[in-house]
């Protein structure tokens, strides 16, 4: 029951928290929850934690098409938060939250 009680917990914190979000900070906030529920690294592939998420997996939990999320991805790739290919997706945790708080 304690289990259950945090894994939904946090599922309502994620929720409320991606509710009133844009896609750039829903995927921002996504990518920072997956680095730090599977890793405790500030920079993390999440390719290698066996996490092989496509643009259309992630675009369907953050609630927005796959085209959308690939634009935002693509941004986010230039401004340095993350370093996406077929091989690896590393983010970093730091330099997205900086490109949020901007």
């Amino acid at each position: 029951a304690t289990r259950m009680s945090a894994h939904y917990d946090d599922l309502l914190t994620r929720i409320d928290s991606t509710a009133h979000m844009s896609v750039r900070n829903k995927l921002i906030y996504t990518l920072c929850y997956f680095a730090r529920r599977f890793s405790s690294d500030d920079i993390v592939d999440i390719y290698k934690l066996g996490l092989k998420l496509t643009h259309q997996d992630i675009s369907e939990m953050i609630g927005s098409t796959r085209e959308t999320t690939s634009i935002e991805f693509r941004k986010l790739m230039t401004e340095g938060g993350v370093i996406y290919n077929r091989t690896q997706c590393v983010i970093n945790v730091p330099r997205l939250e900086e490109i949020q708080n901007k």
